[in-house]
């Protein structure tokens, strides 16, 4: 600690405006405008202490001449005079008296007498001894304020005002904020009651430049703007503290956002505008042995934002920024919330059946379309084009025609001659409108081949060919729900006749459906969860066409669901199972809140095969079941189809190693899946979970933030609030011991000993080293955060 009875030397007390005409993203020369006012004070004992221990030595010299100080003294001001001798060109030797004072203007005056000596020459030894004293006294005790003295000749006098050249705020370590090339911001030389030295900056306005040899920068239509407030100490030991606290003002516009790129895309492919506010508390300490401590709480704070032409008022949700000299900057986006509400199950009775991998799905999904007698909900993610999905897309639109189409042409669907409503949902990866066009082309390819083959279908006649192109036009309906970074629909769903559905973790396209595809699952259902699935389909139905299905062609009655129910179960040869349909959306946390609400009650046994793992709250419930003796068997893609994701699953299983290890408490076993040969075969996209072989958790949602909850808020209209930068998610919550050893032996049991090898501790570290190490871990956090 600071011994309190020792003062600092040099305080400061600053107070500074800026406002950057062309955004502090951008540099540029004279782009700055500022106003600084505070006062710099050095202790009375400072300066004489220096000078009299400095009495007898050589202070300046040059080629030309030398300068030593003899005596120092006080005058009757209370200021130092000086006795002194030089030596000019080593022949000339001359003693001079110099007494030092402030006159009106605030300028330091030095006045020289009893000398022989050139005055021009005794001028420039001094003006070297001042500018030496000034860098090596203050600026290296102070290296955020870049100070200087300007000279000026008044006779025997030499008159001496300080100016400011340059200021670096710094926001947390390596990162400042630099203003150079200060111009017209001079301050003056004053002294307090007790006879302290001071630079009083007394509300001066100054330009600068954010880069002094750059252009002059663009004036935007709204600058950004600094305030800030800095506290400075230095004691004669060397040691510095700084503190700054005060407020930043971005408005970044699209051409600024345009610069700045995120996981491959421009920021302004996804948000075109957005006002930040950045709360700045730094504390900077620089210790007597010169080494650098830097504690930095500042927020940034999203407000109004511009996505795909839609604003949006967001609430201020932090954006807590820390530095970590060993691993560098962390960012945690917003306060997670560690605490869900306590999951309380709503299930109903429903017949489950399991689907393990796009292939079998993919067969499925077409002999459930065919057989389809009323309606149709499809709903996904991605969309490909390609080989299954043209085939797919075929048979929605001859569905929806009220055909068939075999090796001899078309033909009358007996079952729907009509057609039924056939509707489609899907997104896209890059979540832009642009990027949904191959697929809205595919599916008008695919209308304009089936009307090709309608016009020219032999035996029809005229009546015949214009009813099925009505009904191919009334019933096959499609859109991309896009709504950019705000919200992303990453469903899979499946609706068949408002009776049968199926949801899981399984997109639309070659590389999920072909027989080289990623590792996947689905889980058909029929009873009234039915009814709530179909239900979270027509509420995206309506946010993106804003009409429901008419009446008396969507939902189904309970009664008729549980008869379903009880069917499905017998056909199948399986007992009901307890099950609910949980969401993420804009109302909804409930695949989160049975996530967390499933480990904690976990006792023996937790198996989970995720994808994609970043979710602190998700580790933070593991190692609790650790701590309570649960064994935990983990299963994880060896080769993620998203890279960043390797390392964010391979750092939890270290974390979740040593947390075994030192609470000697539960076990640990690791699987890295490794698939089949192929292309996409290795990747395992499951979303799969099971506690004590009674639960299972099984749907679209990662173990990542924008799946389960979103850290900010919309602001409405009458202070109502909704979630935004999120992912509409469907899962479903199944208790039945029948279906869950089912889950187990089909999927995690059957992977472990065919397509996954076991990984140790030793091979995790040996596997982060491999993957980049900490540097590479800490970026892939921080896109995690995001992904």
């Amino acid at each position: 600690m600071r011994d309190a009875l020792k003062p600092p030397l040099l305080e400061a007390s600053l107070s500074l405006d800026l406002n950057d005409s062309n955004g502090f993203t951008q540099p540029g020369y004279q782009d700055i405008q500022g106003q600084l006012n505070g006062v710099l004070q050095m202790d009375r004992h400072f300066l004489s202490n220096w000078f009299i221990s400095q009495q007898g030595r050589q202070l300046a010299s040059s080629p030309f001449y030398d300068f030593r100080l003899l005596d120092v003294q006080f005058n009757q001001d209370g200021f130092f005079k000086f006795h002194g001798q030089a030596h000019a060109l080593g022949l000339i030797s001359s003693h001079f008296e110099l007494n030092l004072g402030i006159d009106e203007s605030g300028a330091l005056v030095l006045s020289l007498s009893r000398h022989f000596l050139p005055a021009p020459l005794l001028r420039k030894a001094l003006e070297m001894l001042l500018s030496h004293l000034l860098e090596t006294r203050i600026n290296r005790r102070i290296p955020y304020f870049n100070l200087g003295l300007l000279f000026q000749h008044r006779g025997q006098e030499l008159l001496i005002l300080p100016c400011l050249h340059s200021i670096s705020i710094p926001i947390r370590e390596g990162n400042a904020i630099s203003i150079h090339g200060l111009e017209d911001i001079h301050c003056v030389f004053r002294r307090d009651a007790h006879r302290n030295l001071q630079l009083v900056f007394d509300q001066v306005s100054f330009l600068g430049s954010s880069d002094p040899h750059g252009k002059r920068g663009i004036h935007w239509e709204t600058s950004d703007q600094l305030h800030l407030e800095a506290e400075v100490q230095g004691w004669a030991d060397g040691q510095m503290d700084f503190q700054a606290q005060g407020r930043i003002e971005l408005s970044l516009n699209e051409e600024e956002t345009q610069r700045i790129v995120l996981q491959g895309h421009h920021l302004s492919e996804m948000i075109q505008k957005v006002n930040l506010g950045v709360d700045i508390d730094t504390r900077v300490r620089l210790t007597a042995e010169r080494q650098l401590e830097i504690q930095s709480r500042n927020s940034w704070q999203f407000r109004d934002i511009s996505i795909l032409g839609k604003n949006y008022k967001v609430e201020p949700t932090d954006l807590s920024i820390s530095f970590d000299p060993g691993k560098g900057l962390e960012i945690t986006i917003g306060p997670q919330n560690l605490h869900p509400a306590e999951f309380q199950p709503e299930t109903s009775s429903n017949a489950l059946e399991l689907l393990i991998d796009g292939p079998t799905y993919f067969q499925e999904l077409l002999k459930q379309i065919r057989w389809a007698r009323r309606n149709i909900e499809l709903e996904t993610f991605l969309y490909f084009p390609g080989k299954t999905t043209r085939h797919l897309t075929h048979e929605l639109a001859l569905k929806a025609a009220g055909l068939l189409h075999d090796a001899n042409g078309l033909k009358i669907n007996p079952l729907t001659a009509r057609g039924i409503p056939v509707r489609v949902l899907f997104s896209n990866l890059e979540l832009l409108p642009a990027s949904s066009q191959p697929i809205l082309d595919m599916f008008q390819e695919t209308i304009q081949v089936l009307e090709n083959l309608i016009h020219n279908q032999s035996g029809w006649n005229e009546y015949q060919r214009q009813r099925h192109l009505r009904a191919l036009k009334r019933n096959f309906h499609f859109h991309s729900y896009v709504e950019g970074v705000a919200r992303a629909d990453h469903r899979k769903l499946l609706v068949i006749d408002g009776l049968k559905a199926w949801t899981g973790g399984i997109n639309l396209g070659d590389k999920f459906l072909a027989e080289d595809s990623f590792h996947d699952l689905m889980v058909a259902f029929q009873g009234p969860a039915v009814r709530q699935a179909q239900e979270a389909f027509f509420d995206n139905w309506w946010r993106v066409n804003h009409t429901s299905p008419a009446l008396g062609t969507g939902l189904r009655s309970l009664r008729r669901l549980e008869k379903e129910a009880r069917k499905g179960a017998h056909i199948l040869k399986k007992p009901l199972s307890n099950a609910e349909v949980l969401l993420t959306d804009v109302h909804s946390t409930r695949i989160y809140e049975a996530l967390i609400g499933l480990i904690h009650k976990a006792q023996s046994t937790i198996w989970l095969e995720h994808a994609y793992f970043y979710h602190l709250p998700t580790l933070e419930a593991l190692k609790k079941a650790l701590a309570r003796d649960v064994q935990l068997k983990l299963i994880f893609p060896e080769n993620s189809n998203i890279e960043i994701f390797n390392l964010t699953n391979t750092e939890n299983l270290r974390i979740l190693m040593e947390t075994q290890a030192e609470l000697g408490t539960g076990k640990i076993e690791a699987w890295l899946y490794q698939g089949r040969p192929g292309k996409f075969s290795g990747m395992a996209h499951t979303k799969a979970l099971s506690v004590d072989g009674r639960y299972a958790l099984l749907g679209s949602a990662n173990l990542t933030p924008r799946s389960l909850h979103s850290p900010f808020l919309e602001a409405l209209s009458g202070g109502d609030q909704n979630p935004i930068f999120y992912n509409q998610e469907l899962n479903l919550f199944i208790e039945d011991p029948h279906f869950v050893n089912e889950l187990e032996k089909n999927l995690f049991l059957r992977d472990i000993q065919s397509f996954a090898k076991p990984i140790s501790y030793t091979e995790v570290l040996s596997r982060l080293q491999a993957l980049g190490g900490e540097r590479a871990l800490q970026a892939a956090q921080f896109q995690a955060k995001l992904a």
